[in-house]
């Protein structure tokens, strides 16, 4: 949950992603990248995007980018720090612990959205992914130790 949901933070980036996900993160991406083209058709029927329809909704689709998400997915798995940062030499240090307290923020942020909606068994989801998530230096408080 926390690797699909890091394309929704993740906002770094100029060129096209370049590498290939492995299968259990690019079905996940499939359909996120399906549900954007749907709301981008309904975005651009309301007159929020702008230039042709079919420009504009492959551009909105475009800004869901997948370049963090093996990052993710490896460091919820207890990966160290060192060694996801050798899954994507074109992303910095900075830009990876940057992205993953996004990441954080934005996975507390749906848990009490969860709670709000009552849907226990998701929150309880969000709430597994965060401690996953938040361990070692990424979430040190000063990384000047």
């Amino acid at each position: 949950m926390a690797a699909i949901l890091s394309c929704l933070v993740y906002t770094d980036g100029g060129d096209e992603f370049d590498g290939k996900l492995r299968d259990e993160l690019q079905q996940p991406f499939d359909q996120l990248r399906n549900i954007a083209r749907n709301v981008g058709e309904v975005m651009y029927e309301a007159g929020d995007l702008d230039g042709t329809e079919e420009d504009a909704v492959e551009e909105f689709v475009k800004q869901f980018r997948p370049d963090m998400m093996e990052i993710v997915y490896e460091w919820s798995q207890g990966k160290q720090f060192s060694e996801i940062c050798k899954i994507n030499d074109k992303i910095f240090e900075g830009t990876i612990i940057r992205c993953m307290r996004r990441l954080e923020e934005f996975m507390r942020q749906m848990c009490l959205a969860s709670k709000v909606i009552g849907d226990t068994a998701l929150e309880g989801k969000f709430v597994e992914a965060i401690a996953r998530l938040k361990r070692d230096i990424i979430f040190a408080a000063s990384l000047y130790l």
